[in-house]
């Protein structure tokens, strides 16, 4: 237990998943906080080097370079398809289209690529499925429409729209592990 400034108690808590990582508790009358006080990665076994944060924006600039020098635009009619570096479980390139809404704005979609693939390799998008699938997509304000996933975007939020997008595709094909095939082999297995 330790006094912090104000008088406050604060006890120290290692946490069970990252043993270097400890938590400070602190009491604040009815509200609790808990706030990271230290991470020594210095002494991880697990990595086994030493990182700091100045090294961190090193590799986040590197992955920002590689992400957008990986994405290809590539014209369609009145819109664009962008072949992006994230790969779907067929390890094929995940395409967004982004074309403009009549409304204002962008209109960002997959064409239906997603679903389609899912469809195409044996699974049926029905009953219980469409509950996940649009469980799934209004975690990332995503609309399904004729099997095409969309929304729209602004020009300010186009960035993080599409990310959303991508997110909820991979999510979406992820659904694959629900098919009558995968779950009978998994079950088979056991």
């Amino acid at each position: 237990m330790d006094t912090v400034p104000n008088g406050l108690v604060a006890f120290r808590v290692r946490i069970f998943l990252n043993p270097r990582a400890t938590i400070l508790h602190r009491s604040f009358g009815h509200f609790r906080k808990l706030v990271i006080l230290q991470t020594s990665l210095k002494e991880s076994y697990l990595w086994g080097c030493e990182m700091n944060v100045e090294q961190a924006r090193g590799f986040i600039s590197a992955y920002a370079k590689f992400v957008e020098a990986n994405m290809v635009p590539v014209q369609q009619g009145n819109g664009v398809c962008i072949s992006t570096p994230m790969l779907n479980r067929n390890n094929d390139c995940m395409r967004v289209y982004l074309g403009d809404d009549p409304a204002g704005g962008y209109v960002i979609s997959d064409l239906g690529e997603t679903i389609n693939d899912l469809e195409l390799s044996g699974f049926s998008m029905k009953g219980q499925r469409i509950d996940k699938l649009n469980s799934i997509l209004s975690g990332f304000s995503v609309k399904v429409k004729d099997g095409e996933l969309c929304m729209t975007a602004s020009a300010t939020d186009l960035p993080m729209k599409m990310n959303m997008l991508l997110q909820a595709m991979a999510s979406v094909d992820d659904m694959f592990l629900l098919s009558q095939s995968s779950v009978r082999n998994l079950f088979t297995e056991d």
